[in-house]
């Protein structure tokens, strides 16, 4: 057989090989429905437009995704919002290799769905773990999001039989305003700006009680989480906030971290979880040798000066007293302050285990080195905005196709920051955060679209060098700078921003 038909035999076994792949992946169908709803998760009832409010298949928080690794994942969203308003949906830790067109960012990877169309996000599950999905377009992702689990069918019973558990449960954590949200997104975007302000209220699963004016409000009161003596559940905390960087824990319960941000990790007991926006953890709830009642979950919010303590839910024990609805005055038990650098240095992989993303041996080089330095810089005299290497992402200027890839191709960055860089090559980012226009720290939450990091290094209150476990959502904390180190290993457009939602829509 000469060469050229080997060569031509080869391509068509790879060619059928690769189609068998796709023809026996299962898929796996969603439909949402994206639309403008009334609600009250803290029981108060606004004098807002029923536009303001966006949720998916009238759900707060939206359907749980579910779906196992290998399977072709088909989401329909069909944008039925009203006054002409664009949608994308962000599946978020979702790596999107080979499909970096389904990542969901407006004017960089798609043009937005706009009203009355449908988009179909079409994408292979190629990890496990926890994530979560939202809206990317404005302050929409408030309240449209929902829970996004991927499982092996393999592994999972590994995990299951390691961890002695044999239930979930899935905890979503956001905040909520008792303003028009399309009025708070008019703010952010004026001149002089009008910041938004601090959250009303805290939810867990899409309730709380604002006041004590609650309790004679019917279909209000706190989300229950109900679990059974002598058992050990997976808990999954999904950190949907807008804004807030919260502290979590459960009344006179030991949670056993093992999972964070979709890789697992060693088992670590800790008492409390401090969550990002965009972070995620599983832990183990252990209620073997607990007393039968109602124990209180809280979430309270730290780095931030006004801290509403209304953010509570529920643990009850079967059998345990129905649940009265009183409201919950001060905090039921108490949770520590802001901690720095939390967890640093005692998360490990972990061993014998595949399907984590660690991206093996931390490359001890890298190619390319660059700044992202994050603070607030005046406009015109007239007010301030958040912005990053004191310039602000132009979406009106990536809506401009022709001009935005001249600028990608070129590493134009002038117009609006963007960084070529070559597959394969090793890149590190130094996260400066830099002091307000009024003389504060800000936290900073950064999030990386498509990739994985490793933190290198770090200085905050103290100066203190160190590795750190693999991670997609780091918590940049107050007035310090953190070094990531990524491998460029996923070839498209990908964003790179504070996942605080008013600081990226700035």
């Amino acid at each position: 057989m000469g060469e050229t038909n080997r060569m031509i035999l080869t391509f068509y076994l790879l060619f059928a090989t690769a189609m068998i792949d796709v023809v026996l992946a299962r898929r796996r169908y969603y439909q949402l429905f994206v639309t403008n709803e009334d609600i009250q998760p803290d029981c108060i009832k606004l004098n807002i437009s029923r536009q303001s409010t966006v949720l998916i298949n009238k759900q707060f928080p939206g359907p749980e995704i579910r779906a196992t690794i290998g399977d072709i994942l088909i989401v329909n969203v069909y944008n039925q919002l009203i006054n002409n308003e664009d949608l994308t949906i962000h599946f978020h830790g979702v790596l999107q290799k080979q499909t970096p067109q389904m990542d969901g960012v407006p004017y960089l990877t798609q043009l937005p769905i706009k009203s009355g169309e449908n988009c179909s996000y079409v994408f292979r599950v190629q990890r496990i773990g926890t994530f979560f999905y939202h809206s990317h377009i404005g302050l929409q992702s408030m309240t449209a999001f929902g829970s996004l689990i991927f499982v092996d069918r393999s592994n999972d019973k590994i995990i299951r039989t390691r961890y002695n558990y044999t239930e979930e449960r899935t905890l979503l954590l956001s905040d909520w305003w008792h303003n028009d949200r399309l009025h708070l997104e008019q703010g952010l975007l004026a001149v002089p700006f009008q910041w938004l302000g601090e959250p009303s209220a805290i939810i867990i699963n899409g309730k709380t009680m604002f006041n004590s004016s609650c309790e004679t409000v019917n279909g209000a009161g706190y989300s229950v989480i109900n679990v059974e003596r002598g058992h050990r559940y997976r808990i999954r905390v999904i950190g949907a906030t807008t804004l807030s960087t919260l502290v979590f824990g459960i009344e006179k319960h030991k949670l056993l971290l093992i999972e964070v941000d979709g890789n697992y990790v060693e088992p670590l007991s800790v008492s409390y979880l401090e969550i990002a926006s965009g972070q995620r953890y599983s832990f183990i709830l252990d209620t073997t040798n607990q007393p039968i009642k109602n124990y209180y979950i809280q979430a309270s919010i730290r780095w931030r000066l006004v801290k509403p303590n209304n953010g509570i839910a529920i643990l009850r024990y079967k059998s345990a007293s129905l649940v009265n609805k009183i409201f919950i005055a001060n905090q039921t038990f108490s949770l520590p302050k802001e901690t720095v650098e939390y967890l640093t240095n005692k998360l490990q992989p972990l061993t014998n285990f595949t399907n984590n993303y660690n991206g093996g041996k931390v490359p001890r080089k890298s190619n390319q080195e660059f700044v992202l330095a994050g603070g607030q810089a005046a406009f015109n005299g007239t007010g301030i905005q958040w912005v990053v290497n004191n310039n602000s992402l132009m979406l009106e200027k990536l809506s401009q196709p022709k001009s935005a890839l001249e600028d990608v191709y070129s590493n134009n960055q002038l117009s609006f920051k963007t960084y070529v860089i070559k597959k394969g090559q090793v890149i590190d980012i130094i996260l400066q955060n830099l002091v307000g226009a009024g003389g504060v720290c800000e936290s900073h939450p950064w999030h990386t679209h498509g990739h994985m990091f490793w933190e290198i290094s770090l200085w905050t209150f103290f100066n203190n060098a160190y590795f750190q476990y693999v991670n997609s959502t780091n918590h940049n904390k107050p007035c310090g700078w953190k070094k990531i180190r990524l491998i460029a290993d996923n070839p498209g457009l990908w964003f790179v921003h504070c996942h605080i939602v008013p600081h990226m829509l700035m």
